[in-house]
């Protein structure tokens, strides 16, 4: 996605922000891992290179590994095992396309099994790129588990080989989406989008990172946009209907009622003093989608 096609998407929030004083910036296809620090990664290792200089060209296949985990142990007090069995396949290598969801589902060659540790190796994923930027087009991978609600994760190529993917409970996911169900809502075109506001306070080598709390998150969806309601997650874990900010935790979600009206999501936040990435994000029926918000600089 480029940048200006991002800022246009943004222009509202970013119109608000600048009149409170605030700063926005907008930068490509923003993803989502654990512990949601795979979205500021993705930004920041896109190449770069001045207009005199020849575009590195990617790989044509490229072999991604990591583990299964369950999204919510980052907020558990010594975090939760690793999922074994899970099944992981790219179904699509451009989320943007209008597929989306399933455009390669039938790919049993692009499909791996997470082993008794969470591990997981997709071998030789071939690449596509876009050809006004020279670059790969992120994956959307689906991930299938066990007592887990189905995930689709989108994977920037500039992450390299190692990404590790987060699952939701089925009974989580049901006790978000039950307000929705029990107004009406039909389970079959659900989707639950998780997000989190990541602060990255040193770039060396390994990166550290921190939740940023007292952030406001927004969303968009559906044509013409429309907002979206947002949910706060408490430090706890659990949803906080009365927070209108971020917890310590730096986490929210959302529910689209129906998956096909509103296909795709874009993400974008706020805070005094702080610069906050979003992005877009498709919305698959019956599933969870990873999403965030990221400050590639931050300082507490």
């Amino acid at each position: 996605m480029g940048l200006t096609e991002m800022n246009e998407r943004q222009g509202t929030h970013s119109d608000e922000a600048e009149m409170r004083g605030e700063k926005m910036h907008s930068l490509p296809e923003p993803r989502i891992v654990r512990p949601f620090v795979g979205i500021a990664l993705a930004l920041l290792l896109l190449p770069a290179c001045s207009p005199d200089e020849t575009p590195i060209q990617p790989p044509s296949t490229l072999t991604i590994s990591g583990k299964v985990i369950d999204l919510m142990s980052q907020m558990t007090p010594g975090g939760m095992p690793p999922i074994a069995g899970a099944t992981v396949k790219v179904v699509s290598q451009d989320p943007d396309s209008t597929c989306r969801c399933e455009c390669l589902d039938d790919g049993s060659e692009l499909a791996a099994v997470s082993d008794q540790n969470g591990n997981w190796v997709l071998k030789d994923v071939p690449l596509t790129y876009d050809p006004e930027t020279n670059q790969a087009y992120s994956l959307l991978m689906k991930v299938a588990a066990s007592g887990y609600q189905t995930t689709y994760d989108v994977y920037n190529p500039s992450l390299g080989d190692k990404y590790d993917l987060s699952v939701v409970s089925k009974l989580l996911y049901f006790f978000l989406a039950l307000g929705e169900v029990l107004s009406g809502a039909d389970p079959d075109t659900l989707c639950v989008m998780f997000g989190a506001v990541i602060g990255f306070t040193d770039m060396t080598s390994p990166p550290t990172s921190e939740t940023i709390a007292g952030a406001t998150a927004y969303a968009v969806g559906g044509t013409p946009p429309e907002p979206l309601e947002i949910v706060y997650l408490a430090e706890s874990g659990l949803p906080d209907p009365a927070l209108t900010a971020t917890s310590g935790a730096g986490a929210f979600y959302l529910v689209v009622t129906d998956a096909g009206a509103v296909p795709k999501v874009t993400f974008s936040g706020t805070k005094p003093g702080v610069t906050l990435v979003g992005g877009e994000y498709p919305a698959c029926p019956a599933s969870v989608v990873p999403a965030g918000l990221i400050d590639p600089f931050y300082t507490p």
